[in-house]
């Protein structure tokens, strides 16, 4: 069933000395969400919104003019020149990236008590990711830091199969050469946030290195983690690869678990006894992703967590881990570059 909000508008009879509350009529209310910054990925968010049935795309707000006509923007959706206009507007702000800003406009929406939604990568620090999340708890919102990764359709189907994992390694090579993004904030920090969640340990050692090839900025890493549980973990990301791969393998006892995301495919090989020999078995997701189903998800999920008040499928704390362990991540890399 539907969780919609409704506004209920009544009155008091007084008749014969009772109170009596007479209902009138109930009004439907949508949610009305702004997106916050303009990017290539804002005509995949309008989508997911527009599809909503309890929300109102309302507009956006991007102060830098040649970000928004840069990706093309449909006449339909209101453009907001005034911030303060933008913010009365809405009831959610969708952060996709409004630049050196961002943190100041964030900020400024939880005081207002606006429900935030906005991707780790757009954050500066984790000082900034605290005071956020600690804004949002004094204000009594719900704010997310999106980790659309663990909403994938593939992976959430393979993580059933997974057990006590005692390896896992994770490959995400594309080919990306435009701008200046680091590779393990934008990137790796999608198998971060799987890995955490499949091993659910705390980490005890990093070791880390990081490559600066074409861009600029760090666009190859290789990082292996150990946790304290005993799991080990391979990861490798790149933006400069020729040909893109996007897998995990899982090793588990008698069993490994191989993910790849690009087709969508599962394979599960059981080794089980040497008189039995190895078998194993493809799975194919049943619900084939489209390009924004992770985030789909994910913001359907925020958006029931204000409608119904409860705790959102990944809680704030989870994702936090992820963006935490990214910036250590970084400072390893850093630290092993001036060693050199």
């Amino acid at each position: 069933m539907k969780n919609y909000r409704l506004i209920i508008i009544a009155k008091i009879l007084i008749h014969g000395g009772l109170k009596k509350l007479v209902l009138l009529k109930k009004i439907r209310y949508m949610l009305k969400i702004g997106l916050l910054g303009f990017d290539k990925l804002a005509h995949s968010h309008i989508d997911v919104v527009q599809k909503l049935p309890d929300c109102e795309l309302v507009g956006f707000y991007e102060p830098a003019q040649s970000s928004y006509q840069k990706y093309g923007i449909h006449k339909a959706i209101r453009k907001f020149t005034d911030f303060e206009l933008f913010i009365n507007a809405v009831d959610v702000v969708d952060v996709i990236d409004s630049g050196k800003d961002v943190f100041r406009y964030a900020s400024y929406a939880l005081k207002r008590f606006k429900h935030l939604f906005l991707n780790k990568a757009v954050l500066g620090n984790l000082e900034d990711a605290n005071y956020l999340i600690n804004l949002s708890k004094e204000a009594n919102v719900k704010m997310q830091l999106a980790e659309s990764a663990r909403y994938d359709q593939t992976f959430m189907l393979a993580k059933s199969y997974v057990q006590q994992p005692f390896l896992i390694e994770c490959v995400r090579k594309i080919n990306e050469i435009e701008g200046k993004s680091h590779v393990v904030h934008d990137l790796m920090i999608k198998d971060l946030e799987l890995i955490l969640s499949l091993t659910g340990s705390p980490v005890k050692k990093i070791n880390a290195h990081g490559f600066n090839t074409v861009n600029g900025s760090i666009d190859l890493a290789s990082v292996r983690l150990e946790f304290d549980n005993g799991c080990v973990a391979n990861l490798s990301a790149s933006t400069v690869a020729e040909n893109e791969i996007v897998s995990t393998i899982i090793h588990q006892r008698n069993q490994q678990v191989q993910i790849d995301y690009l087709n969508q495919s599962i394979k599960v090989i059981d080794f089980g006894q040497k008189s039995k020999g190895k078998s194993e078995h493809q799975i194919n997701s049943s619900v084939k992703n489209a390009n924004n189903a992770g985030f789909e998800k994910e913001f359907l999920s925020f958006i029931s967590s204000i409608e119904t008040k409860a705790e959102t499928n990944i809680t704030i704390e989870e994702s936090y881990q992820a963006l935490e362990l990214s910036n250590l991540i970084v400072s390893k890399i850093n630290l092993a570059a001036n060693n050199l």
